[in-house]
């Protein structure tokens, strides 16, 4: 028996397969994005230093007032950030860190805290694939990037990103777990907002895997 279709059944049919074949690629394509925080988008928007017309004090005067202030701070201890656009400032291989970042605006993370987390630093460090999940549960701040062998913190400021990525080397190494070092966080940091001091929030207390940053593409002295 033969079936008779108009040309009408037809068309319709052709849109409708058009129609999935298109969602079909959409879908691809989104799940082909990168991170929209990866490096290479934050730095891809940035541009050297020596050929921007503003001055770094410049930029960050219409920065939220947060931000300025992490942004001078950064600027006093370190200097000149080596590349910068209207919306971060870049240092390379500045004191222990490989990267420093300084964000106009704050995290979007939904489990960080987006009002505080203007500063991004990194370091190289190799963490075991079984450790990842570890330190995303102890702080969701961190950020492994296990291709480029790098660990990186973005919170308020850089004695923060000292003292979780100090925790952070003691979770990976066995000698805290992830409930022992959030407690310690707490009590360190509570601590700091009184005025006491702590070694985890001055310094490294860890050998650091690679001192100095090796991506060719935005070399220190950019």
């Amino acid at each position: 028996m033969k079936i008779r279709v108009s040309g009408e059944t037809l068309r319709y049919a052709t849109t409708l397969g058009l129609l999935a074949m298109a969602c079909a690629a959409a879908s691809l394509s989104l799940r082909a994005q990168p991170d929209s925080r990866s490096d290479d988008t934050i730095e891809s928007r940035t541009a050297p230093a020596s050929a921007f017309s503003q001055t770094p004090e410049m930029i960050i005067r219409h920065w939220p007032e947060r931000a300025q202030a992490i942004a001078q701070v950064m600027i006093e201890k370190y200097g000149p950030p080596n590349r910068l656009s209207l919306q971060a400032l870049v240092w390379y291989n500045n004191g222990p860190w490989q990267k420093s970042v300084v964000y106009r605006k704050a995290s979007a993370r939904p489990a960080a805290r987006q009002d505080n987390d203007f500063l991004e630093q990194t370091i190289g460090y190799q963490v075991p694939e079984d450790k990842i999940n570890d330190l995303r549960l102890f702080d969701p701040r961190i950020t492994v990037n296990r291709m480029k062998d790098i660990l990186s913190c973005r919170s308020e400021n850089e004695g923060t990103n000292f003292l979780v990525l100090n925790l952070a080397d003691e979770i990976v190494t066995d000698q805290r777990n992830v409930e022992g070092a959030r407690a310690f966080s707490r009590k360190t940091q509570r601590l700091a907002q009184s005025g006491k001091t702590s070694p985890y929030m001055e310094r490294f207390l860890f050998e650091l895997f690679d001192e100095k940053s090796s991506d060719p593409e935005y070399p220190a002295h950019l």
